[in-house]
Protein backbone atom coordinates (compact mmCIF):
# COMPACT_ATOMS: atom_id res chain seq x y z
CA UNK A 1 0.00 0.00 0.00
CA UNK A 2 1.40 3.42 -0.96
CA UNK A 3 1.82 6.28 1.31
CA UNK A 4 -1.21 8.12 -0.25
CA UNK A 5 -3.66 5.56 0.19
CA UNK A 6 -2.88 4.92 3.55
CA UNK A 7 -3.77 8.79 3.96
CA UNK A 8 -6.27 9.76 5.55
CA UNK A 9 -7.91 13.01 4.39
CA UNK A 10 -11.19 14.73 5.45
CA UNK A 11 -14.14 16.54 3.28
CA UNK A 12 -16.43 19.13 4.99
CA UNK A 13 -20.10 19.57 3.93
CA UNK A 14 -23.01 21.36 5.28
CA UNK A 15 -24.85 18.28 3.29
CA UNK A 16 -25.70 14.91 4.48
CA UNK A 17 -24.54 12.64 2.14
CA UNK A 18 -27.64 11.11 0.12
CA UNK A 19 -26.21 7.59 -1.04
CA UNK A 20 -23.18 5.98 -0.95
CA UNK A 21 -20.57 8.47 -2.73
CA UNK A 22 -19.71 11.94 -2.69
CA UNK A 23 -19.81 13.31 -6.36
CA UNK A 24 -17.59 15.51 -8.31
CA UNK A 25 -18.38 18.53 -9.04
CA UNK A 26 -17.41 21.76 -10.22
CA UNK A 27 -16.12 24.14 -7.55
CA UNK A 28 -16.36 27.72 -8.13
CA UNK A 29 -14.13 30.30 -6.02
CA UNK A 30 -14.99 33.82 -6.43
CA UNK A 31 -11.44 34.83 -7.00
CA UNK A 32 -11.59 32.40 -10.10
CA UNK A 33 -7.88 30.88 -8.63
CA UNK A 34 -7.72 27.78 -10.88
CA UNK A 35 -6.73 25.80 -7.71
CA UNK A 36 -10.47 26.32 -6.30
CA UNK A 37 -11.72 25.18 -9.82
CA UNK A 38 -11.52 22.28 -10.60
CA UNK A 39 -14.21 19.73 -11.22
CA UNK A 40 -13.87 16.52 -8.30
CA UNK A 41 -14.54 16.37 -4.87
CA UNK A 42 -12.14 18.47 -2.44
CA UNK A 43 -10.40 17.20 0.66
CA UNK A 44 -7.88 18.32 3.11
CA UNK A 45 -5.35 16.29 5.35
CA UNK A 46 -6.49 18.00 8.54
CA UNK A 47 -10.05 17.71 10.27
CA UNK A 48 -10.01 20.81 12.20
CA UNK A 49 -10.02 22.43 8.62
CA UNK A 50 -12.23 20.07 7.11
CA UNK A 51 -14.90 21.27 9.38
CA UNK A 52 -14.81 24.68 9.37
CA UNK A 53 -14.97 24.44 5.69
CA UNK A 54 -18.38 22.91 6.15
CA UNK A 55 -19.06 25.58 8.49
CA UNK A 56 -18.12 28.86 5.99
CA UNK A 57 -20.22 27.13 3.63
CA UNK A 58 -23.44 26.46 5.96
CA UNK A 59 -26.73 27.85 5.39
CA UNK A 60 -26.37 31.37 6.38
CA UNK A 61 -23.89 32.53 4.78
CA UNK A 62 -25.49 34.51 1.81
CA UNK A 63 -22.15 36.40 0.56
CA UNK A 64 -19.27 33.83 0.55
CA UNK A 65 -16.08 32.85 3.25
CA UNK A 66 -12.91 32.09 2.86
CA UNK A 67 -10.70 29.82 5.30
CA UNK A 68 -6.93 30.96 6.49
CA UNK A 69 -4.61 28.29 5.86
CA UNK A 70 -1.56 30.79 6.78
CA UNK A 71 -2.25 29.10 10.67
CA UNK A 72 -1.95 25.87 12.10
CA UNK A 73 -5.09 26.69 13.03
CA UNK A 74 -7.90 27.01 10.95
CA UNK A 75 -9.45 30.35 10.64
CA UNK A 76 -13.31 30.60 8.49
CA UNK A 77 -13.80 34.15 7.75
CA UNK A 78 -17.27 34.37 6.78
CA UNK A 79 -17.77 38.08 4.77
CA UNK A 80 -21.57 37.91 4.82
CA UNK A 81 -24.38 36.57 6.84
CA UNK A 82 -23.77 34.01 9.77
CA UNK A 83 -23.96 29.97 9.93
CA UNK A 84 -27.15 29.05 10.88
CA UNK A 85 -27.01 25.22 10.57
CA UNK A 86 -26.99 23.06 13.77
CA UNK A 87 -25.07 20.35 12.40
CA UNK A 88 -22.56 20.01 9.73
CA UNK A 89 -20.73 16.84 7.91
CA UNK A 90 -17.29 15.14 8.05
CA UNK A 91 -16.45 12.93 5.39
CA UNK A 92 -13.11 10.64 6.55
CA UNK A 93 -11.68 9.69 2.93
CA UNK A 94 -9.17 7.39 1.74
CA UNK A 95 -6.38 9.60 -0.88
CA UNK A 96 -6.58 6.34 -3.05
CA UNK A 97 -8.16 8.43 -5.66
CA UNK A 98 -6.83 11.56 -4.75
CA UNK A 99 -4.40 14.24 -6.29
CA UNK A 100 -2.59 17.12 -4.02
CA UNK A 101 -3.21 20.41 -5.84
CA UNK A 102 -1.66 22.97 -3.76
CA UNK A 103 -0.36 23.18 0.09
CA UNK A 104 -3.25 21.60 1.71
CA UNK A 105 -5.74 20.81 -0.94
CA UNK A 106 -6.38 17.14 -2.38
CA UNK A 107 -8.87 16.86 -5.44
CA UNK A 108 -10.33 13.43 -6.24
CA UNK A 109 -11.53 13.46 -10.02
CA UNK A 110 -14.21 10.11 -9.51
CA UNK A 111 -16.97 9.53 -6.97
CA UNK A 112 -15.69 8.88 -3.84
CA UNK A 113 -17.52 6.59 -0.92
CA UNK A 114 -16.57 7.62 2.73
CA UNK A 115 -14.86 5.95 5.11
CA UNK A 116 -16.97 7.26 7.65
CA UNK A 117 -19.41 10.08 7.99
CA UNK A 118 -19.18 12.37 11.36
CA UNK A 119 -22.10 14.63 12.45
CA UNK A 120 -20.56 17.81 13.75
CA UNK A 121 -22.23 20.26 15.87
CA UNK A 122 -21.24 23.54 14.67
CA UNK A 123 -21.88 24.96 18.24
CA UNK A 124 -17.92 22.98 19.10
CA UNK A 125 -16.39 24.57 16.80
CA UNK A 126 -18.06 28.11 16.12
CA UNK A 127 -15.06 29.58 18.12
CA UNK A 128 -12.92 29.20 14.63
CA UNK A 129 -15.37 30.92 12.55
CA UNK A 130 -15.31 35.11 12.82
CA UNK A 131 -17.08 37.78 10.58
CA UNK A 132 -14.59 39.15 7.94
CA UNK A 133 -13.74 43.07 9.12
CA UNK A 134 -14.63 45.41 7.15
CA UNK A 135 -11.09 45.64 5.18
CA UNK A 136 -11.08 42.23 4.51
CA UNK A 137 -14.95 42.19 3.15
CA UNK A 138 -14.08 44.79 0.78
CA UNK A 139 -10.69 43.60 -0.34
CA UNK A 140 -12.70 40.13 -1.07
CA UNK A 141 -15.64 41.76 -2.26
CA UNK A 142 -13.00 44.27 -4.77
CA UNK A 143 -10.64 41.44 -5.93
CA UNK A 144 -13.84 38.50 -6.65
CA UNK A 145 -15.41 37.97 -10.00
CA UNK A 146 -18.35 40.45 -9.65
CA UNK A 147 -20.86 37.68 -11.70
CA UNK A 148 -19.97 35.80 -8.99
CA UNK A 149 -20.61 37.95 -5.21
CA UNK A 150 -23.95 38.92 -4.98
CA UNK A 151 -23.85 42.90 -3.42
Amino acid sequence: MSSEESLTLWHGSPRKLIGEFLLPYKAADVSGRPENCHEGVYALEKREFAIVMGIVKSKGIDIGSTLDFSKNVPEGIVIGGWPKQETVYLYRLSAKTFQKIDSNQWVSRTRVKPCEIIEIKVKDFIHLVRPATDEERANFLNNSKPERVPR
